[in-house]
C-alpha cells in the first residue's frame, strides 16, 4: 500500500515536470496547480520509502519552476500565472538573480562526479534561455 502510494507520487511529480516543460514551450498556462506538497519536497526525497531517483525527480522538479520563471519573464505577462506561487516563496528580479538560482540549483543536486555530463546536457539550454532574456 504504502509503495503504490509512493509511485503515485513520483508518477504526479514527473507529470508536474511534463506540464511545465509544455507550458514553457508553447508559452500556454500550466493545467498542474502546485499546492501543499511542493512545501515539503525536500522531506519527500528522504521519506523511509524514497529510492535514489526520487533525490532526480525533485532537481528537475525545482529545474522546472527556475525555468517557468525565466520564461515569463522573458515573454512577459503570458506566463505569470504560472509562477505566482514560485514567486512569492522566491522572487527573480533580474537575470543575474536568475543565473544565480540555476548555479544554486545545479551546485544542490548536480554531484561534483556529473558535473561536466550534466553541464553538457543542461547548461547550453540554460543558456540559450538567458540569451534569449537579455535579447528579448
Amino acid at each position: 500500500m504504502e509503495l503504490s502510494r509512493r509511485n503515485d507520487e513520483r508518477t504526479w511529480y514527473m507529470c508536474f515536470v511534463a506540464d511545465r516543460s509544455w507550458a514553457i514551450q508553447t508559452g500556454r498556462q500550466s493545467m498542474l496547480q502546485e499546492d501543499a506538497r511542493f512545501l515539503q519536497l525536500d522531506q519527500w526525497r528522504l521519506d523511509p520509502w524514497a529510492v535514489a531517483e526520487d533525490a532526480s525527480i525533485i532537481a528537475l522538479v525545482y529545474l522546472r519552476r527556475i525555468m517557468v520563471s525565466l520564461s515569463a519573464r522573458r515573454s512577459g505577462s503570458r506566463l505569470r500565472r504560472l509562477q505566482a506561487r514560485f514567486d512569492s516563496q522566491s522572487p527573480f528580479n533580474s537575470v543575474s538573480s536568475c543565473e544565480d538560482e540555476l548555479d544554486q540549483w545545479r551546485d544542490t543536486w548536480v554531484a561534483e562526479s556529473t558535473r561536466s555530463e550534466w553541464q553538457g546536457v543542461c547548461m547550453s539550454l540554460f543558456s540559450q534561455l538567458i540569451s534569449q532574456s537579455r535579447s528579448g
